[in-house]
């Protein structure tokens, strides 16, 4: 990762904190899915190819946390 890059990322977080800490109130304290779910969700078998996916950013794909 440059220089410019970290810069960009990290004030990407240090604005995205006191929009989740305003709404952190109405957010779901316990998991949404049933026990099993996410397991039945995934595949069965292993990758055959591995690809590379676009980095995290937590403005472009508005999840709730950034890690």
């Amino acid at each position: 990762m440059v220089t410019e890059q970290f810069s960009q990322q990290g004030h990407e977080v240090v604005d995205w904190i006191p929009d989740y800490w305003s709404r952190v109130s109405s957010l779901p304290a316990r998991s949404q899915v049933s026990p099993g779910d996410v397991r039945a969700a995934l595949s069965r078998g292993r990758p055959t190819r591995v690809s590379r996916s676009p980095r995290y950013s937590p403005t472009s794909t508005g999840a709730s946390s950034p890690a």
